[in-house]
């Protein structure tokens, strides 16, 4: 539920910003700048200012600000940075997701500093899911072993079959 309030503050805000630049590059001001004083370079890099200002700020507010999580431990926020998982994990992902004919892309990132901790969880809204899983899970893709494996397999589709909850749900 996070992420779909997201999405929406997130068009929610560039509609705002693209009406307050609407009322601003053709209000009053800009129309005299161009009728009475023919002056159409002005009102060009207003238009050419304005829209890249959205953006960045779309990047630097919005896109940061869901980069830079946080995980309570203990009471305390503490940052984390997810980072892409091993190349193995990924692709015993992707074949298991082919396997169970799910048709989206998932990013697989992993939890820094979790060896010892095997879990996973999705993240994410509509067709940008995230697959998040801890270092646990990573040691576990690498090990030999049907007993690993099997491991591997049922938290790995356990969480597949959240993805295919979320994207039932936008049907």
């Amino acid at each position: 539920m996070l992420f779909e309030s997201y999405d929406r503050q997130n068009f929610g805000f560039l509609l705002i910003m693209w009406l307050l630049g609407f009322v601003a590059l053709f209000g009053f001001e800009i129309r005299s700048l161009v009728y009475v004083q023919q002056d159409y370079v002005m009102p060009l890099l207003l238009v050419i200012g304005f829209i890249g200002s959205t953006f960045l700020l779309r990047e630097v507010l919005i896109d940061r600000a869901l980069k830079a999580q946080t995980v309570r431990i203990n009471g305390k926020a503490v940052p984390v940075t997810l980072q892409p998982a091993n190349e193995v994990l990924q692709d015993y992902v992707r074949k298991r997701a082919s396997v169970l004919s799910i048709q989206t892309n998932i990013n697989i990132l992993s939890l820094p500093r979790t060896w010892n901790i095997v879990d996973a969880f999705v993240i994410g809204s509509g067709t940008r899911q995230s697959l998040v899983v801890t270092g646990g899970v990573q040691l576990l893709a690498v090990q030999q072993g049907s007993e690993h494996q099997e491991r591997l397999r049922f938290l790995i589709d356990h969480e597949l079959g959240q993805v295919v909850l979320l994207l039932c749900c936008l049907l």
